[in-house]
């Protein structure tokens, strides 16, 4: 399983075409969460977790761990999981980065420490396929965990 995460800067190229680059012209430059391509601190967190520890040795696509979601409100990002989704219950995993040197680092969103966030939701069985911020309002595009045919639905669901 390779673990990743990481903010990459996008320019123009010289076509005007969105381009990948390690360093913008405003400074801005591609950072990842410390860790190697097995594990990083969100990965070591999670391995010990009573609710997604167990599954994330098991491929993604057999609902193993397997993150398809991604929205960004500021710090904050909600990772939406694709699976596993528990006794019907599909998650959403809320963390907060910011840039330390040359990586990235999970800071607490709260006062407490917290660096781990989980939010359940029920989506009649469907897992995370992907995640939009509108406003207040975070819409979700949920489909099969598994590389089946089915229902794909998209939910809304308010979040301050």
């Amino acid at each position: 399983m390779a673990s990743l995460l990481a903010c990459l800067p996008i320019e123009p190229d010289a076509k005007g075409e969105p381009c990948l680059v390690r360093q913008a012209q405003d400074g801005r430059q591609a950072l990842r969460l410390k860790g190697d391509a097995q594990a990083n601190l969100l990965t070591r967190i999670l391995a010990d977790d009573p609710h997604f520890g167990p599954y994330m040795a098991i491929p993604g696509k057999d609902n193993g761990f397997d993150i398809e979601g991604l929205a960004v409100d500021g710090q904050r990002l909600l990772l939406g999981l694709r699976g596993p989704v528990l006794r019907g219950w599909s998650a959403l995993l809320e963390i907060a980065v910011e840039a330390h040197r040359d990586q990235l680092r999970l800071v607490p969103l709260d006062e407490s420490g917290t660096l781990l966030r989980k939010h359940f939701l029920q989506l009649d069985g469907l897992g995370v396929r992907d995640l939009h911020f509108s406003g207040d309002d975070l819409y979700i595009l949920a489909g099969p965990t598994m590389v089946l045919n089915g229902d794909i639905r998209v939910f809304k669901w308010p979040f301050c």
